[in-house]
């Protein structure tokens, strides 16, 4: 069961949402489209719409299922009001559309545009990468998840790596099978933040800060080289002998 304040945040961010997408189609006015408009039945759902119902399901911790019953109910009129939805699409309708390219066109810009208003709002002066554990069930069958290892042992799933600002904006992140160590998509997560960032706010680069994980040349190198900055970090004496001293 779901508290009723949590509902009110989840509107609340659906309707800050609704906003962007709206900055987003503007933007796009006037530019030639990707593609032709197919021919046939108008769509009743909009593409705004059905990534905005996704985001609310996962806000919910709600399978797209339990996310569709709820919005059917009275208790879920909010839901629907947000969505501007008149009546509930079926499950199979909001599958296959959330699959499609103009879905995931769509949520590539809207991402886009949240990390440059991070970069705007965040401090950048110091920016953090760390990673965490995105466990899966071993009941579940997904061809996807691999064994990995944190500080905490072994498990089964995914890991999440994430670079935030100093004052706590996310400003980048990849989720990676859990095999992958954390180093393999540092540099480019550090990368994608840089060519976001206008010459004023690459000017603000000053630290990267990571743990013993992410000690590493390519690391000292990208921010030496491309940030003007410092990379800092705990040693990872990765098999040196107690004692002797390792750079950071």
């Amino acid at each position: 069961m779901v508290a009723r304040p949590v509902y009110h945040a989840v509107a609340l961010i659906l309707q800050h949402l609704h906003r962007l997408l709206d900055e987003v189609a503007a933007e796009r006015r006037g530019r030639k489209p990707r593609n032709q408009p197919k021919t046939g039945r108008p769509r009743l759902y909009s593409t705004p719409s059905l990534l905005l119902f996704r985001i609310a399901a996962d806000l919910l911790g709600w399978s797209l299922r339990k996310t569709l019953n709820y919005a059917e109910q009275e208790a879920g009129a909010w839901l629907r009001k947000a969505l501007g939805w008149e009546q509930v699409p079926h499950l199979s309708v909001v599958c296959r559309r959330l699959h499609g390219d103009d879905v995931r066109r769509l949520r590539t810009r809207l991402w886009r545009k949240l990390r440059r208003r991070s970069l705007r709002q965040g401090d950048l002066r110091v920016l953090t990468i760390d990673m965490t554990d995105l466990p899966v069930p071993l009941r579940r069958k997904d061809p996807d998840a691999t064994w990995g290892a944190t500080s905490k042992g072994k498990f089964f799933g995914y890991k999440l790596h994430l670079v935030i600002s100093r004052t706590g904006f996310p400003l980048a992140f990849r989720v990676t099978p859990a095999a992958i160590h954390e180093m393999r998509p540092a540099v480019s997560l550090f990368a994608e933040v840089v060519k976001l960032a206008d010459q004023k706010q690459k000017a603000e680069l000053t630290y990267g800060v990571g743990d013993s994980a992410y000690d590493s040349e390519n690391l000292y190198k990208f921010w030496a080289d491309v940030c003007c900055g410092h990379f800092l970090c705990a040693p990872n004496r990765r098999g040196t002998p107690e004692g002797e001293e390792v750079r950071a």
